[in-house]
This record gives structure tokens, sequence and C-alpha cells, in this order.
């Protein structure tokens, strides 16, 4: 049964990847269909045993590599954080491939997609099972390499060609910090495998721990899309929409948090390192939430929803309740499949239209996908009793209750007001607003089919019970009982002002918000509407400056003059410079040839009698 969950996706990924088009499109969905549902079920009687039964799983498949030292073993671990990721990651996965099979019906490269979908899947399930750093990278690697290859899987679109190397080489620069980290346990351990990595470090140093800690957050940072290197992750919605909601809502983004989570025991040895997690994860909750706000594109606002409601999964990490970031991270990962998934059937059925200044009254024709969006804004804004209120409130509460970085937690605690705010003008201009489109375009408007129907009717129910359900399965008593008793009322009085602060505007939207934001905060609309110019720091100071220096040592001064003169090229002409005069010798005569053979039997004479 485990080795079923592990290996069937990637079956699945080989099967559509390279017989696709002998099954064609109809056979593809249903070979598919039929081995995720397998998977989904598996991974649901495995959560049932490992979190009901209280059991363990730890499965020695096979030793990988020994080399004295340096030695590792391919091992699955299935624990309570590795069968609740599991079913969050299969559960959406399945949906997202039913949700496909509709949307991308007419695309003639429905199997490579599906394969592709397949193949990100495997990979975040090695990462979620793996015991050991090594096994833990390659997933880790495995979910960029299909996050690219999803992205820019319209590959004739020259946007995402550039969206998916933006994300290939901002996620590269964590990577290579993950890798340094994974090197510097090594060395002070000895160990890849998670249980060694904690015994050990038990005895070393503080200052010790801080070095590979900080290599690891960056890895953290640049996966889950953080405040630095959170600038692909917007881009990242030039994909198909179902990409988007995998990578936001299963994979990809929540490996970052998942790594924290898996490696808590060595983080808790290291203050400093939590303090940094505290500060990261609520700049990026606040940064986020403030861009959103500004956001026309349907899917980059939820977009950027997912980098703040990461921040809020990284910044309680900080605070040492892991299980609350866990719990946050399944609850977020339904909704926000949700959100997505609904999106992308409004921008199917609009020409591929993404600006919401260009919709207005859907509600009208989408009345099943406003009542989707409905649900999934509410869970997001985290009003009772959906899904969110239950983790995200929490979160809020705990961070208050900490009496600790006030700072970072009420820049964090500012973000739930402006989600209200954003969530409720996305709904607005979506749905409520007058229609700004042509009539033609209204009139071709429909429902979407029985496929996309379930799987956001599934979804739903997830989103509005999930938070209730595992509340019970990963808080249970880890959390003090006065926890419990603290005031509920500030979240919610936060989203609820949000909410109000976005109807008193938009109600009167041509004469407040033009006047406003053009006229008055015209500055600070353009800062926001930039992306706070990260982007533009970024390429005209960062890359123009370091591009030519980079240009000069590597290429002009280390390859041209030091591996060119030293390597192959050196090698090369010494070899030439020999050969050339080593052919002088031979005077192509037969005594020339005798006399050398006598020379060498001689020699070699010589040398055995010595």
């Amino acid at each position: 049964m485990i080795l079923t969950i592990i290996f069937l996706p990637l079956f699945n990924s080989l099967l559509c990847g390279f017989f696709g088009r002998f099954f064609g499109n109809k056979g593809v969905k249903l070979i598919s269909f039929f081995l995720i549902i397998i998977t989904l079920i598996n991974s649901w009687i495995i959560f049932y045993e490992i979190n009901f039964n209280t059991t363990f799983l730890y499965y020695i498949l096979l030793d990988w590599f020994n080399l004295g030292l340096l030695s590792n073993s391919f091992n699955l671990k299935f624990d309570l954080i590795t069968t609740n990721m599991l079913v969050l990651v299969i559960t959406v996965s399945f949906f997202v491939h039913l949700f496909s099979y509709s949307y991308m019906e007419n695309d003639p490269h429905l199997p490579r997609f599906i394969s592709y979908l397949s193949l990100f899947t495997f990979f975040m399930i090695i990462l979620i099972s793996s015991s050991n750093l090594i096994q833990l990278f390659i997933g880790w690697e495995g979910v960029g390499l299909c996050s690219y290859l999803l992205i820019n899987f319209w590959y004739t679109r020259i946007q995402a060609n550039k969206s998916a190397i933006k994300a290939m080489i901002i996620n590269k620069l964590g990577d290579i910090g993950l890798l340094i980290g994974i090197i510097y346990l090594w060395i002070f351990t000895g160990s890849f495998e998670f249980n060694d990595i904690f015994i050990i470090s038990i005895t070393n140093n503080f200052y010790t721990l801080y070095i590979p800690l900080f290599f690891v957050l960056i890895g953290v940072i640049g996966k889950s899309a953080q405040l630095g290197f959170h600038m692909w992750l917007p881009d990242a919605m030039e994909g198909p929409t179902p990409v988007s909601a995998l990578i936001h809502a299963a994979t990809m983004v929540t490996a970052g948090v998942f790594l924290i989570i898996r490696m808590s025991p060595i983080f808790e040895l290291s203050s400093t390192v939590l303090i940094l997690i505290i500060i990261i994860g609520s700049l990026t909750s606040f940064f986020s939430a403030t861009i959103g706000m500004v956001q026309n594109d349907l899917k980059k606002v939820i977009a950027y929803s997912t980098c703040s409601q990461l921040g809020y999964m990284i910044m309680i990490c900080g605070f040492s309740f892991y299980d609350l970031s866990l719990f946050h991270l399944i609850n977020h990962g339904f909704f926000k499949a949700l959100l997505f998934l609904s999106a992308g059937s409004i921008i199917h059925v609009i020409n591929d239209e993404q600006d919401m200044r260009k919709y207005g009254a859907l509600k009208n024709f989408l009345p099943l996908i406003f009542i989707f969006i409905i649900i999934g804004s509410i869970a997001l804004l985290g009003l009772p009793f959906l899904s969110g209120f239950y983790s995200k409130d929490l979160i809020v509460e705990v961070a208050l209750f900490s009496n600790f970085l006030s700072f970072s937690v009420w820049i964090s605690i500012s973000a739930v007001f402006i989600t209200a705010f954003y969530s409720l003008r996305l709904i607005y201009l979506t749905f409520i607003n007058n229609p700004q489109q042509s009539i033609n375009n209204f009139n071709n408007i429909h429902e979407s089919d029985y496929k996309i129907i379930i799987s956001l009717s599934l979804l739903t129910l997830f989103s509005i019970f999930s938070g209730y359900i595992f509340q019970f399965i990963i808080i249970k008593d880890n959390l003090p009982n006065m926890i419990y008793n603290i005031n509920k009322l500030l979240p919610l009085f936060l989203s609820i002002l949000g909410i109000i602060t976005a109807i008193i505007i938009f109600n009167n939207l041509n004469k407040t918000w033009n006047v406003i934001f053009t006229t008055y905060y015209k500055n600070i609309y353009l800062f926001l509407i930039n992306n706070w110019y990260f982007d533009i720091l970024i390429n005209y100071i960062l890359s123009k400056k370091i591009s030519p220096l980079g240009y000069k040592i590597t290429y002009k001064f280390i390859d041209n003059q030091i591996l060119e003169s030293l390597g192959p090229f050196y090698f090369n002409k010494t070899i030439g410079i020999i050969s050339n005069k080593s052919s002088k010798i031979y005077l192509n005569s037969i005594y020339s040839y005798i006399l050398i053979t006598c020379v060498f039997f001689v020699f070699c004479i010589l040398l055995n009698m010595n």
C-alpha cells in the first residue's frame, strides 16, 4: 500500500507522457483517474492508521550509497506530519486532475499536461515521506523542475518562458542555500538522517548550529516565496490555472513550511534563527497583502494571498507552534485550491480574460462559482465557522499571547484587515459591479461542466469542515488551555472592518476610490502596484551592476584565462607540441625502427634485473 502511494503517480506520469498519443485524450483521462483515485484511497487509509491507531511506519528500501563516513539509505518515514501532508497533497492533486480533464479538454497536449501533474505529485510525495535530507533534496529539486515545466507548459508564449525561467533561477538561489545547509549539517553530525541529526545536534554549540540553519532557512524562503525571494510566485500565474492551484495549495510553496516543521527539533536549538523566522514571516504577510490590495489580475490577487498566508505559517513556527503551522497549512491548501480553481473556471468562460475590471455582474451568470468564491473567501478571512477560523485566527491569538516581538506581530495582524479588503474587492469587481463587457461576451457565458462542479463542490466541503475536523487530529492538547480563553474578537473585528471599508468604497466607486488613489495617495498606489519596486531594484540595480562584473570575473578571467590556460586548451596544446617533437624520431627508415626496438628491450631487461 505504501509503495502504491509513492509509485502510482510516477507510473501514471510515465504512462501518460510516453504513451499518451496512443491512448488519446479519453484514454489518458480514464487511466490517470483510475490510478490517482487508488492513490487517494490508500493515502486516507494510511492517514487513518497513523493518526487513529497511533502507529509509526519506517520502511528501509535500499542502501543508496556507502562511501565510509559518507553513506545514505533510501527510506520512507510515515508519521503524523507525513500522513497529514500526504492527504493534503494527494487530495488536492486528485481534484486538480479532475478539474483539468475539463479545463484542458481542448488542448492538444493534454497527455503531457497530466504527465507533468502526476510527476509533480510524485516528487512532492518523495519530499514529505523522506527520512533523510538527501532524499528530501531530490523531491525538493523535483518539484522545482516540475514547476518550470508546468509554468512553461504553453511554451510558445514569451511571458510563460520568462516566468518559468524566473521561477527556476530564484528557486535555484534558495536551493543552493539549502544544499550548503545540508553539507554543514553532515559535517557537524556525520549523518543525513533526520533522527540522527536531531539527537547529535543537542550536543552541538548554539553558534555551530546557527550557520547550517541559516542556510536551510534561505532554502525555505526561496521555495515558500518569502520576502526577498517572492518575485517568482505571482509570475507563475502564466501557467494554466490547475498548475497555479497545485503549486499554491499543496506542492512547491508548502515544501518550505514543511521543511521547518520536519526539522523543528533542530530549529528549537537556535533562538536567533527563530527570531529571524518571525521577522521574515510577519513582513511577508503584510507586504504581500498590501500588493494584493491593488492587483487587477484575478489570479495574482489570489497568488499574493498565498504569499501572505505562508507568511503566517512561517511566523508561527518562530513562536515554536509547529503543529499550528501544519494545521493552517492543510486548511489553507483546501480553500486556496477552491479559490484558484473557481477563478480558473471564470477565466475559462470569459475568453481567457483575467482582468477583474473587465468582469462585473457574473453572479447572474455563474451563481455556483459565485457561491464557491464566497465560501473560499470567507475561509480565507477566518470568519466563523469555516476552516480558516480555526487556524488563521488561532495563529493571530497565539502570536498576541506570546507577547514577543510585538512589532512583527502587529504588522502581521494588520494584514488581516487588508486581506478582508482585497477579498471583498475581488468579489465586487467580479460578481457585483456593473457589466464591463459587451453583451455578446455575456451571451456566451455558461456554468462549467459536471467534472469542474464536482471538484469545486468537494473542495467547498473541505473548506467548510477541515478546520473543525483537523483541530482534533493535529492540535489535540498541544496548546495551553489558556489559549482557548483568549479574546477571539480582534481578528474578527479586523476582518469585519476590512469588509465594511471595502463596501463603503465600492458603493461609491467613482466618487471616492478614484479620488483617493489618483489624487491624494497616487504615490502610495504606484508604490504598491509596482510591488514595492522589488523587481526594479533587482533588475536595474543589482542585475545591471552584478552581471557585467560576473562577465568580467567568471567568463573573461576564470574561463578564458585560468581554465583555458590550465585546462583542456593547455593539455591540447601541450600534447600537440609533444607529438610534433616525438614524430621527428621516426625517419621512415627500417634501421631507426630496429634501433628503437632494441633500446626498448634493453631497457626492459635492465628494469627486470633491478
